[in-house]
């Protein structure tokens, strides 16, 4: 049996400040905890102006799988990338600070989809969400394994765009290291959707996915509505990686058309995003990106999956404006205090 060294990197600021140790604690202690043994924990402090650099570096003395690293703040993308030069390991995954993998069988599980298939370059997991105020959990659907584990590249992605399940998150799959050093695939500097991005290229260079339906990836939700949490700088990121990979993706998959509608089509389904969010900003800002999506509009000709054809439906029906209601209203119901 095949034994992989699986790097798992973590960002770290203020913990102390934002009172978030404790969620810190039980996130390694999930880690560490974990049957698989073979592992490296990166623990990458991005300028902290707290005392989390100390707590970091004493679990590193006491544990040898963990490694510290230090640096001058420069957002969540700069930190992972530093993680990213440093993983030592065959694999590598991404876990957030105040997240947490539930149970000890996290890693046994992904392993053991190696061994079985030992051209897997990346495996999809699911994730549970919950709010500490609510306590309700958001389950993630479950993956059709026969339509993605052993298929070729085109199979497996064609079924989860199609059926919404291409969750475009650093957090929620095992990628092979190799796949992203000898592309150079990083994360997006200056943008507050790095992981759309950063996905994007992970899924052009990968040829052979995989999936597992092992539920234990803990998001935990942050308390605020739609309007505390998505605004102005996520419509300007959103808006730059569609415009970005509108342009890219026909450069990137020269060799297959049906790829490239599947990615254009998810870039139509960011669009309705975007559309979403326009609901909540200031009127007047409203006019200016508006101006800036219907320049992308011809995306929607792309659309591949059962909500953004939705989306599509009504546009064609009402217009832009209505699109941006509805989608509004949806937004502050799934985001609602």
């Amino acid at each position: 049996m095949s034994e992989e060294k699986v790097t798992v990197i973590t960002v770290v600021y203020n913990l102390i400040k934002s009172g978030r140790v404790k969620y810190f604690k039980q996130m390694l202690r999930s880690v560490r905890n974990q049957t698989y043994k073979n592992i490296e924990i990166i623990l990458v402090d991005d300028g902290s102006q707290d005392n989390s650099a100390k707590i970091c570096r004493e679990y590193s003395l006491n544990d040898s799988r963990i490694k510290f690293l230090q640096k001058e703040n420069g957002g969540a993308s700069d930190a992972r990338n530093l993680g990213l030069e440093n993983a030592k390991g065959e694999y590598v995954t991404f876990l957030d600070s105040d997240d947490y993998w539930e149970g000890n069988g996290a890693l046994v599980a992904l392993v053991n989809i190696i061994n079985t298939y030992p051209d897997t370059e990346v495996i999809f997991f699911r994730r549970f969400s919950f709010s500490e105020r609510d306590k309700v959990s958001r389950i993630s659907p479950k993956f059709d394994l026969c339509k993605i584990n052993g298929k070729t590249k085109i199979e497996s992605l064609s079924y989860l765009f199609s059926k919404g399940l291409f969750i475009p998150s650093a957090c929620n799959k095992l990628v092979r290291t190799s796949i992203l050093k000898k592309n150079k695939i990083v994360f997006q500097k200056g943008i507050v959707a790095e992981d759309i991005d950063w996905s994007f290229y992970v899924t052009v260079a990968v040829e052979n996915f995989c999936a597992t339906n092992h539920l234990f990836y803990a998001y935990r939700r942050r308390e605020g509505s739609v309007t505390h949490s998505m605004g102005v700088k996520h419509i300007d990121s959103l808006l730059f990686i569609i415009e970005k990979w509108y342009k890219l993706i026909p450069q990137l998959c020269l060799e297959d058309v049906r790829l490239q509608s599947l990615f254009l089509g998810y870039c139509a389904y960011q669009l309705t995003i975007v559309l979403g969010i326009l609901s909540v900003i200031d009127r007047s800002q409203r006019e200016f990106y508006l101006k800036r999506v219907k320049k992308s509009l011809d995306l929607f000709l792309y659309a591949n999956d059962r909500k953004t054809k939705g989306v599509v439906f009504i546009y064609r029906i009402f217009g832009l404006n209505v699109v941006v209601s509805l989608l509004g209203f949806f937004f502050r119901l799934k985001y609602k205090k």
